[in-house]
């Protein structure tokens, strides 16, 4: 359930709100256990530029990137942890 939250908040965000379209590059690789801090960066980055009444009232008293980190790390960052150790997926962190 809460995979289906934070993809379901994920995909509002960004379908309300489109923006510039760019691409990362390989020479800054992002390491697999800075990737729930680093989406939770980028969600609230584009929450607070497309709702922002919504992220004033919402994060008025909370930090929305230790909110949404944690939230991210238990939604899926384990699952895929385990799965790289298990040699089941490969993660590329230039692709990230």
């Amino acid at each position: 359930m809460r995979k289906l939250v934070a993809l379901g908040m994920i995909t509002m965000a960004f379908v309300a709100c489109s923006g510039s379209n760019s691409s990362t590059s390989d020479s800054n690789p992002i390491p697999l256990d800075q990737i729930p801090g680093e989406l939770a960066k980028s969600f609230c980055a584009a929450e607070q530029v497309c709702n922002p009444f919504f992220y004033a009232v919402a994060f008025e008293n909370t930090d929305c990137v230790s909110q949404f980190t944690k939230q991210f790390q238990e939604a899926s960052y384990n699952d895929i942890q385990t799965a790289v150790n298990g040699g089941t997926i490969k993660y590329d962190g230039g692709l990230a």
